[in-house]
Order: C-alpha cells, then structure tokens, then sequence
C-alpha cells in the first residue's frame, strides 16, 4: 500500500480569467488482493475433516465474491480419498460445487495434507 499524488494543470485559459490553472490530489493505492490461508491440516478422522470443512464453507458464505481454492497432497491413493471424502461433503451440505477448486499437490511424503483457500476477485491462485 502506497501513496500516489497527480496533479493537472491546465493550458489556454485567457490572461483576464481569474482561474485557477492547476490541482493536485493525493490518495492511497491498494494492493493485489492475495489469497487467505483459512485452514492447513495433516492426518485427521474423516468427522475432523468434514467439521473443518464446515467452517470453510462458512468462511466463503460470509464472502459470496470469494472462491473455494483447496489443495491437497500425499500420494495418489491418499489424494483420491480426501478428494472424495471433500466432494461427498460439498453433496452432503449442499454447498455450490462450481465455488470449489480442487488441486493435487503431489507427494511431499509426509502423509496426507490439505490447505484451505479464499480466493478474493482479482487473486492470482496459489500454486502448489
């Protein structure tokens, strides 16, 4: 976050005119939204993963504009279960699939891990 100022000035006005020929203004310049960590987790019992899946969901109800960016990591087969397990409970609770994007990490062979993402409009995705 940093300060721009832009000042005009104007040209042509007649000699007789008591106008003022120029201003300048100062105003803040916000950042690139980033996108917001909301969870991060290892090796938890599936009722764990859905009880923070409910209060992910949640997160992006409270921010309709925001997409569901989650990205998870282990082996195939241990991707494929937490994947299915997040899609039944997305189907279960009846959440907006289309505001969720799945992604496999790969292997950091440290078992089964998963980051939960809001991603703001204008955010670059995080990359795995």
């Amino acid at each position: 976050n940093q300060t721009v100022r832009a000042t005009v000035t104007l040209g042509g006005l007649l000699p007789e005119c008591d106008c003022v020929d120029n201003a300048s203004e100062t105003g803040p310049v916000a950042g690139f939204p980033e996108p917001i960590l909301v969870d991060e987790f290892g090796r938890l019992a599936p009722d764990d993963i859905r009880a923070r899946l409910d209060a992910f969901f949640l997160e992006l109800q409270n921010n309709p504009t925001n997409q569901g960016y989650i990205i998870n990591y282990g082996t195939s087969a241990e991707i494929a279960t937490r994947e299915r397990l997040i899609t039944n409970h997305i189907a279960f609770r009846q959440f907006d699939r289309s505001r969720i994007t799945l992604v496999r990490g790969g292997n950091l062979g440290t078992g089964p891990s998963t980051k939960l993402y809001r991603i703001p409009p204008g955010a670059e995705n995080p990359t795995p």
